[in-house]
């Protein structure tokens, strides 16, 4: 039999077992906060004006953007960030969003590779940045070519002290979003629900780099198919000759 010494201890034990399950229990979710959600339309507003080249391979180029605050409100500490992530091989479409085999770089003042990012102190409401946002891209001759999509995150905090994170459709994995989206009767639509699910403040557009193949690549292509039209018709005229002469005895 246990003594009275052996049960106080073991009742004390369990009293500071119980203590520490209630802190555990009473602690925060260790997933992160959900972001505030702004309304859906705003989303398009923050980035437009944006344009991105199509290269032959070997060339150099330059995206560009325009970010701007569409709200009542001065921005602050604002940070938006370009990344290529995914490739659509021509022709095919062929796509995947693995790692990118001598993919065109992104380049900034500060910074060259898959990522370019950008800082600014603050934005005045209705403002948008002057000049333009640009960002080099440069491609090798060893650089596949199709599509480099590249999508956009911004962070910034409101006026009200809230931060706020909007990100594009690349940033989310296709099952997410796919669920995100799901509207009545098969249709697609993104809805403050969706952001919710989706844990972002609104939704950004993306677009993508072209890299083609060179002029002189096309030109081949044009003399072939060419060649190939003259072939056909030459070969026309002789066996019609070729019929008529028959035809005739001749």
């Amino acid at each position: 039999m246990r003594s009275p010494a052996e049960h106080g201890r073991r009742a004390v034990a369990w009293g500071v077992a119980a203590v520490v399950v209630a802190i555990v229990m009473s602690l925060p979710a260790a997933s992160g906060a959900p972001n505030p959600t702004l309304p859906v339309a705003l989303g398009s507003r923050f980035v437009g004006n944006v344009s991105a080249p199509s290269l032959t391979a070997g060339d150099s180029g330059t995206m560009s953007f325009t970010l701007h605050n569409p709200l009542n409100g001065t921005i602050r500490a604002i940070s938006l960030s370009l990344q290529l992530y995914n490739f659509s091989a021509f022709p095919g479409g062929a796509s995947g969003s693995g790692a990118l085999s001598d993919p065109p770089v992104l380049s900034t003042p500060t910074s060259a590779g898959l990522w370019a990012n950008f800082t600014w102190a603050s934005l005045a409401a209705g403002a948008s940045i002057s000049p333009r946002g640009t960002v080099g891209v440069a491609t090798s001759s060893a650089t596949p070519l199709g599509a480099y999509a590249v999508r956009f995150a911004l962070r910034f905090t409101g006026s009200n002290g809230t931060v706020y994170l909007l990100e594009s459709r690349g940033w989310f994995p296709a099952a997410l979003w796919a669920e995100a989206t799901s509207g009545p009767n098969g249709t697609t639509e993104l809805t403050s629900h969706s952001l919710e699910l989706l844990n972002v403040s609104g939704v950004l557009p993306e677009t993508s780099i072209q890299v083609r193949g060179s002029s002189l690549d096309i030109a081949l292509y044009v003399i072939l198919a060419v060649a190939l039209v003259l072939t056909g018709l030459g070969a026309y005229v002789y066996f019609r000759r070729t019929r008529r002469h028959a035809r005739s005895g001749t």
